[in-house]
């Protein structure tokens, strides 16, 4: 049985440890929090076990801004009234002591955080939980938030995660949050509230009622991620037709936008006819999946990190069929990732054209005449870029090159990539081109807003003002670390 409204606040007891190294520990936190079957709260519990988790510290009367904001704006104001305080609960691989003296230095053994609501059919609130060791290979969309626990601090690395309530958030409120939460956590965008989300998505083309919601047009969507901070696109991806069919650089398939915005650490939000989810990884899994890549989302109706292997065969009519991805971007980059793939895949093919001559064929060249080039993009801060370049094992002067040339904050990264190197697992990168992420849709290739190029021995690097060029000459060899692996 739920816990009565008078259970909620306990002043007595600040917290509570719940051994959950048997079953029933679990069954004791289900039967706290929920009634009947919360499917959010099954999957972090099965994240949990998947982490060895034994000891949950319960903290009692805990005060969550953005529960607040959910019971100031809708709950607050019902006949039946409900707790303005939640409970969070703390995973920890590791026994902890009834009177919490040992959470200290408990950073190894800290697995995350979920808040409890007093909403027994939707009890999952704010939570961050490390993924699930499954995911350990794959590229992921995460920030690290450090919480205080009695007095003590711990970390935990994960993508933020929310259900819907059904009434005052939805499928669609719940993605925007967790966009948002992301942001505020890796990009320093402003943390906003459930409230902040819903009556920046209020009216446009409406989806039935306001309030209770009955959920949110695309247009709203759209809307209320540009008012809150960050500029949306709209995409409708074709079907990938498998790993041996070649798109168009660019393209608007399926993989490719989710891969693109993931690898920017920019988790898009899909959107099928009756419900969204977001995206928060993507895996190379030749032995499974789709076209051999596996999806991770968030699905605020479902739980955090579900595994998606085929997007065109999905099990639950509520994901089919995916219809658009919304694509966010940080503000003021103008460009976004298909274009910048367009633009800058072709700059490096014209570059290779240009550069390479017969029978001095570098590893660029080599890829190209066996049909085994192909391309990654994503964006970075390029002061973080530029940090990690001594970590790729590439030449001294192509370093200082690109240290040396002035970006803005944000750039988009083209690299040309040899696809039998990726697939042995070896250093894979045998060019790149960085493109100004401020600058917009280039009327052709010559006013494309291009920063710096290396391919085939050769590099060059930009100076916008005075169309000032300065090279370097890298020797031709194999393939180097992408930024992607240096992080």
């Amino acid at each position: 049985m739920a816990l009565s409204f008078n259970e909620w606040a306990k002043d007595d007891e600040p917290g509570v440890v719940i051994d959950v190294s048997a079953d029933s520990g679990w069954d004791e936190i289900r039967d706290r929090y929920a009634s009947g079957t919360s499917y959010p709260l099954e999957r972090i519990i099965e994240i949990a076990l998947a982490h060895g988790v034994i000891s949950v510290v319960v903290e009692h009367r805990y005060i969550d801004s953005d529960w607040r904001s959910e019971h100031a704006k809708f709950y607050g104001s019902t006949f039946r009234r409900y707790p303005s305080v939640t409970h969070r609960l703390h995973f920890f691989a590791t026994k902890i002591s009834p009177d919490f003296s040992n959470l200290q230095d408990q950073d190894e053994s800290y697995r995350g955080y979920s808040v409890m609501r007093p909403l027994s059919a939707t009890p999952v609130g704010r939570t961050m939980i490390q993924p699930p060791p499954e995911l350990a290979g794959a590229t992921r969309v995460e920030g690290i938030e450090t919480v205080s626990l009695f007095g003590f601090e711990l970390s935990v690395k994960a993508m933020p995660f929310i259900s819907q309530d059904a009434q005052y958030l939805r499928c669609a409120h719940a993605s925007i949050w967790m966009v948002l939460r992301h942001a505020y956590l890796n990009h320093d965008l402003p943390k906003r509230s459930p409230g902040e989300v819903r009556e920046a998505a209020v009216g446009g083309m409406v989806v039935g009622r306001q309030l209770p919601s009955d959920g949110l047009s695309a247009s709203q969507m759209l809307n209320a991620l540009d008012r809150l901070g960050l500029p949306t696109g709209l995409l409708e991806p074709s079907q990938d037709h498998g790993p041996n069919i070649k798109p168009p650089p660019g393209s608007p398939t399926l993989y490719g936008t989710v891969c693109r915005y993931v690898n920017s650490d920019l988790p898009p939000i899909a959107v099928s006819a009756c419900h969204a989810w977001v995206i928060v990884g993507w895996d190379r899994n030749p032995s499974g999946g789709h076209g051999g890549l596996t999806i991770w989302r968030h699905d605020d109706a479902r739980g955090p990190y579900i595994r998606v292997d085929n997007p065109w065969d999905e099990p639950e009519p509520a994901h089919r069929p995916w219809r658009f991805v919304l694509t966010p971007l940080m503000p003021r980059m103008n460009l976004d990732a298909e274009r910048a793939e367009a633009t800058g895949a072709a700059l490096l093919q014209q570059a290779l054209g240009v550069w390479t001559k017969t029978g001095e064929e570098g590893p660029a060249a080599l890829a190209a005449m066996n049909d085994k080039l192909t391309f990654r993009t994503y964006a970075v801060r390029s002061n973080a870029y530029k940090q990690r370049l001594n970590k790729r094992d590439l030449d001294p002067e192509l370093v200082q090159l690109y240290r040396t040339t002035q970006m803005p904050k944000y750039v988009w990264v083209i690299e040309a990539v040899d696809r039998v190197a990726r697939a042995a697992g070896e250093p894979n990168v045998v060019g790149e081109i960085i493109l100004d992420a401020t600058d917009g849709v280039p009327g052709n290739l010559y006013e494309a807003g291009w920063l710096c190029m290396h391919i085939e021995g050769i590099a060059i690097s930009r100076a916008f003002d005075h169309s000032t060029i300065r090279k370097a000459s890298v020797p031709n060899v194999s393939g180097y670390l992408s930024d992607r692996d240096a992080r």
